[in-house]
């Protein structure tokens, strides 16, 4: 089905209001990336808007995992990148209107996160980057791939753990297409 925005936000609604919901939910109360920590927390907050300190001890159970190299995921970050606090000082999930500008923010502040990294690199005081952000990463390697900055990627996917270079599928597809590129 192909929906306008208002449609969406309508089919949202009357989907909430049935109780309907054809999404997967998580077997598994696991998060091994920032990706399946925004999903996790869309399905709590779907269920119901919730505060800060009823979703830590949760998240903080069920956020495992970090791999070598990468920066331990923070509640307060997604949230803000991510949801609408209200009045209250509960948590909800955005509308579709909403969300569209919670990504362009969200975008942006990758990619502020992505040229600390290239700034860092560039002043010469930093030989290898030893904790990063695959999603700033990810969002920095798109945008130089638009605008066809192939050494930007290449030395900077030189200067991160390697074991988050190869184990990221996005990274990779990336870095080696830039180094045949050069």
């Amino acid at each position: 089905m192909i929906f306008t925005s208002d449609q969406l936000a309508e089919y949202e609604a009357q989907k909430r209001k049935l109780g309907i919901n054809n999404q997967t939910t998580f077997v598994f109360d696991a998060i091994y990336s920032e990706s399946e920590a925004i999903a996790w927390l869309k399905e709590k907050l779907e269920k119901s808007p919730t505060k800060r300190q009823d979703l830590y001890t949760d998240f903080r159970k069920a956020n495992a995992t970090t791999r070598k190299g990468e920066k331990e995921l923070e509640l307060s970050v997604l949230l803000d990148e991510n949801y609408i606090e209200d009045s209250e000082g509960r948590w909800r999930v955005p509308d579709p209107n909403e969300a569209k500008d919670r990504e362009a923010l969200r975008t942006k502040t990758l990619l502020k996160e992505f040229n600390q990294y290239l700034e860092a690199l560039g002043s010469g005081k930093v030989k290898k980057i030893k904790d990063v952000r695959l999603e700033a990463l990810r969002a920095g390697f798109r945008y130089c791939w638009e605008k066809k900055e192939w050494a930007t990627i290449v030395n900077l996917g030189d200067k991160i753990p390697q074991n988050l270079l190869m184990e990221d599928e996005q990274l990779l597809m990336y870095y080696d297409i830039a180094q045949d590129r050069m």
